[in-house]
């Protein structure tokens, strides 16, 4: 129906931005439909260092000493939160999956 290049109308407006979104590889600028570029390396990188700081921060609260979780449960999140230090050295960084603590659990108790 629509490809690169193609003119966008108010009347095909919509149908164009979801045809666009259907594809994730397309937007539309200036109203034309264009493509987005790939992500560059260094991009890639701060998306997932932004996510594994935000991971780290919302498990910030299972380190204080006065928060109510059982020892065992501190050790894990401890044991977590160092997987997410470690994320930058793996060898397929920036191109990793990052897990949130329900699922990396899953995978290792």
């Amino acid at each position: 129906m629509f490809k690169p290049g193609d003119k966008v109308t108010a009347a095909t407006y919509q149908k164009a931005a979801a045809w666009c979104n259907e594809r994730n590889h397309y937007t539309i600028e200036d109203y034309t439909i264009v493509e987005i570029p790939p992500k560059t390396e260094a991009q890639k990188a701060a998306e997932i260092r932004e996510m594994r700081d935000r991971l780290l921060a919302e498990t910030d609260r299972y380190m204080l000493p006065d928060y109510p979780v059982t020892d065992e449960r501190r050790q894990m999140y401890r044991q977590y939160r160092q997987y997410l230090r470690d994320i930058p050295k793996a060898a397929d960084f920036p191109d990793i999956e990052l897990l949130e603590f329900a699922k990396w659990f899953d995978l290792w108790s």
